[in-house]
């Protein structure tokens, strides 16, 4: 110690302060660091608990096609996790509380829906564009003849069916992202103000869990085994690479935009491709049909869209999420 320093320790706010710079290597934090240290401790352990980490009470979700299938399932796990989530669908026979009666292949009834949810919540957290069609099925076929495949493929499928699949899946979908990102946007500003996805730090000007859309396509956006409905693997192929594309370019205004790629959970659209499969090589219990040797379950398709919708998934953006039981490991595909 040099001879007449002091070696009082002064408390200030911030760094670490001394009355004689000569004793750095004693360093004391202030109070006003213990108090930051002791709030940080408690906030983690809060944002650790696996009751909370998942919720999402205040969040207001609209989910596409949610009347049935993987729709409902991720409809009825937001909703019991605190969400109010809105269902749109053409079908009004499927649909339950807080639908909305919506064709997502029409501007005209999108831009409907979008004012109805402007007057009622004026905000939008999350959007998940899940309506689609399965489309024709008719596909590939090597045990028939050059003329047999030509007639099953050109013969039998209308331009007009593989049209609208690709209008259903790819484009309804793309257009239903644009026509609530101005909900999405209000989404942000109200996180800001202390509604869902609040920041974790007072005076922060960005959400902690941002607006996002969640876009479902599918396993058979990678597929290449004959099996695959061309339209519908088309389709998801497309609406696939514009939801990369719109995650890129909606980045600048705090949207993200991710999408899950399902493999065969038990729904209205599984249900066709299973039943032309042979039982005796592609069974679902077939190791070569699916390593998982079964279905998804209703569980694991809630515990996916919570973990993106929460704040467990609020750091992806552009990311593909497939879970299929490993059927496109087992099949030839381009994932």
């Amino acid at each position: 110690m040099t001879q007449g320093a002091s070696s009082k320790p002064v408390l200030c706010t911030g760094a670490y302060s001394f009355a004689d710079k000569s004793l750095g290597d004693m360093i004391f934090p202030s109070i006003a660091d213990f108090s930051r240290l002791t709030a940080l401790i408690k906030e983690r352990k809060k944002t650790h608990d696996r009751r909370v980490i998942i919720k999402v009470d205040g969040m207001v979700a609209i989910i596409t096609g949610g009347g049935t299938g993987i729709g409902q399932m991720m409809a009825k796990a937001l909703a019991n996790a605190g969400a109010k989530v809105y269902i749109l669908g053409r079908r009004a026979s499927v649909l339950e509380a807080a639908a909305v009666m919506c064709d997502v292949a029409s501007k005209e009834s999108l831009q409907n829906a979008v004012d109805l949810l402007t007057s009622e919540v004026g905000y939008v957290n999350l959007v998940v564009a899940n309506s689609g069609i399965m489309g024709p099925y008719t596909s590939y076929d090597s045990t028939l003849s050059i003329h047999e495949l030509r007639t099953r493929l050109f013969d039998h499928v209308s331009m007009e069916d593989f049209t609208d699949t690709m209008h259903v899946n790819a484009t309804a979908a793309y257009f239903t992202i644009l026509a609530f990102l101005e909900l999405l946007d209000a989404g942000n500003k109200n996180a800001l103000k202390g509604g869902f996805g609040r920041p974790r730090e007072e005076g922060s000007k960005v959400p902690l869990v941002q607006s996002q859309v969640i876009v479902t396509s599918s396993i058979c956006a990678y597929s290449r085994e004959k099996a695959t409905a061309p339209a519908y693997g088309a389709s998801k192929s497309a609406i696939t690479q514009l939801a990369q594309h719109a995650a890129t370019n909606l980045a600048p205004y705090q949207i993200r935009v991710n999408t899950l790629a399902p493999g065969f959970f038990m729904s209205e659209m599984a249900e066709p491709i299973i039943s032309v499969r042979d039982p005796e090589t592609e069974g679902i219990d077939h190791p070569d049909f699916m390593p998982a040797r079964r279905f998804g379950t209703e569980e694991e398709l809630a515990g996916t869209i919570l973990y993106l919708a929460s704040k467990a998934g609020a750091y992806c953006n552009g990311a593909i999420f497939n879970f299929d039981g490993g059927r496109l490991a087992v099949v030839p595909s381009t994932y």
